[in-house]
């Protein structure tokens, strides 16, 4: 692209023919307005076709993430034996506070959800789940060989399950050696934490429900909202309680593996296309034009030590700004620009020898700007994002918790909903812009600041041949004699490494995640969607997620469809559910969320 903005020779005369001038040794806007203008179309062409490839190329191929939902269960070893537990009832009164929750404002900070989120289930469905586990877990009861189950220490049980995304595991039964007033209370206590990918719920809150408000309605809250710190649980793993029952050990069904690898045809064949494009303007570029043009400053001396010019003639100590003004001013203005034309006949000049030129001297003061500007906006909105995904972390758990998950690892409690659309490709297509949009702020203000760089640059090496006792060999394009090629434009080799990195950074902190919620069965999601009254059923709940990684390690997800038919997804019905469940002794109650 530079060699294309660069100007020729005879460009550069027909410039100073009407008192203009050309930027030499860096890219230039304003070249391009006075270059041939087949070679400005296909300038225009590349950088327009980067634009796609900055914010697409990185989310061409990515990676499928699976997350099992599982049912928990606290029991006795009667319970594994396969002895009969006690029925669950539903407790009127409580039955209707959560009904009042799905409706009451009031409320607004627990039901993140709208008003389907919480809603009770027949106490059936979840005594036919609980059972379904217990025949599994009692037909392959050989945990210590049997590949179906693993069993887990308590320190293991918590380091599989403390995450937002179980991938390895389902349905677990906490083993405790209480036993219930009730002969038949082999199950003390039960969880069935759904996953609600949009609003950032705990799934696995109950790990830290030590001694919930049993006598109120407030445990409901702390287990999805509760902050949970893995760590510190997993160090105390010996006396780990779960509703005032300590484990002693867990059995872990294993999960068949769904991860997959897989690309988006939509954005691979725009990727295909914007290189096409830039591989024919290359082409072109080479074939087409054979004159060479002045890209670097030695190009230019080279070429007016073997071709001087009449017109700048007698104008040796004509610097930038004399140009615009002063005696040596170069164009004459006139009323029409088109009739403008340089002073041919300048005055003679005053030298300083004793002036110092700075560095900063070499640019404009409107590439300072501009620069300083762009950089100073994309530093204050990544200081206002980070901000406020930080609170969005904070107002759900606590501002400690927002550094403990780790760098690049998948957090559903830092969760956010921006507007963005739920359905087909324009879902897809929206994410993968936004997650990509830094990647490309980055190489612009890269351009910007190399650019300004570059101007200092060139203004100390052309300084440098005026001192005496130095002779430097030109820096040119074709190089001749004891010339040499290499170019100032070109960043430092350590630059390069800490441009690669910083891409590399936001691609980890802005990145975009596709998951896969598969039931307590090992089915998708969406095949139990004949259960609710929805429509567009589709064969698995695949939502991608915008993950915006703080690199402080705090995360924010924007959530998206990936798939062309998830409607039934966004119907209120259809929405997970956190469901929750407590055997109360000496009375068994349910209660279900």
């Amino acid at each position: 692209m530079q060699c294309l903005c660069s100007p020729t020779r005879a460009e550069i005369n027909r410039a100073h023919a009407r008192g203009d001038w050309l930027d030499v040794g860096v890219a230039s806007f304003r070249n391009l307005s006075r270059i041939d203008k087949r070679r400005t179309v296909l300038w225009w062409i590349l950088a327009l076709s980067s634009v796609p490839i900055h914010l697409l190329y990185n989310s061409v191929i990515f990676k499928t993430l699976a997350a099992n939902e599982y049912l928990l269960v606290v029991a006795n070893t009667d319970f594994l034996q396969g002895k009969e537990f006690a029925p669950f009832y539903l407790d009127t009164e409580k039955e209707q506070f959560y009904a009042s929750v799905a409706n009451d404002s009031s409320y607004a900070s627990l039901r993140y959800g709208g008003p389907s989120f919480y809603t009770v289930e027949p106490n059936d469905t979840y005594t036919s789940a609980i059972r379904d586990v217990q025949l599994q877990f009692s037909r392959d009861n050989n945990y210590a060989n049997d590949a179906k189950v693993h069993n887990l220490s308590a320190s293991e049980c918590i380091t599989a399950y403390g995450t937002s995304f179980v991938s390895e595991y389902r349905n677990i039964v906490a083993v405790t050696s209480a036993r219930g007033n009730q002969t038949d209370n082999t199950v003390l206590y039960s969880v069935w934490p759904n996953f609600d990918m949009e609003h950032g719920y705990l799934t696995y809150g109950w790990i830290c429900l030590d001694s919930p408000n049993t006598d109120g309605y407030g445990d409901l809250y702390e287990l999805v909202m509760t902050e949970c710190d893995v760590a510190s649980s997993r160090k105390h793993a010996s006396d780990w309680t779960i509703n005032k029952h300590k484990i002693d050990y867990c059995l872990a069904q294993v999960a068949q593996p769904h991860c997959k690898l897989q690309f988006s045809l939509v954005i691979l064949a725009t990727v295909i296309v914007m290189n096409a494009c830039k591989s024919i303007c290359m082409f072109l570029t080479l074939w087409t034009y054979r004159s060479a043009t002045l890209v670097t400053v030695g190009d230019a001396l080279s070429s007016f030590l073997d071709q001087p010019e009449e017109l700048t003639k007698g104008r040796c100590l004509m610097g930038r700004v004399d140009l615009e003004r002063g005696p040596m001013r170069w164009r004459l203005l006139t009323r029409y620009p088109q009739t403008c034309r340089p002073n041919t006949k300048p005055e003679p000049v005053t030298f300083r020898a004793s002036l110092r030129r700075r560095w900063f001297a070499a640019a404009s003061l409107r590439r300072w700007c501009m620069t300083i500007g762009l950089c100073l906006g994309a530093l204050v909105l990544t200081i206002y994002l980070l901000t406020q995904g930080f609170r969005q972390v904070a107002s759900r758990t606590s501002s400690s918790i927002a550094f403990k998950s780790g760098f690049g690892s998948v957090d559903a409690r830092a969760l956010i909903d921006i507007g963005l659309p739920q359905l087909g490709s324009a879902g897809l297509v929206l994410s993968v812009l936004l997650a990509n949009l830094p990647q490309a702020i980055v190489s612009f203000l890269y351009l910007t600041y190399n650019g300004l760089f570059t101007c200092m640059c060139l203004a100390h090496e052309y300084s440098q041949y005026g001192l005496a006792g130095r002779k430097k060999p030109l820096r040119v394009t074709t190089p001749h004699g004891q010339q040499r090629t290499s170019f100032s434009f070109r960043p430092l080799f350590i630059g390069l490494l800490m441009l690669r990195r910083l891409h590399v950074l936001f691609a980890t902190a802005i990145s975009v995640r596709r998951t896969t919620t598969h039931r307590v069965n090992d089915t998708p999601l969406a095949d139990f969607a004949e259960h609710f009254p929805c429509q567009d059923q589709h064969v698995g709940l695949q939502r991608p997620e915008f993950q915006w990684e703080r690199l402080l390690r705090s995360r924010v997800f924007v959530p998206s469809s990936f798939a062309d038919h998830s409607s039934w997804y966004n119907d209120a019905s259809c929405r997970p559910r956190v469901r929750l469940q407590e055997i109360r002794e000496p009375h068994t109650r349910r209660w279900i969320m």
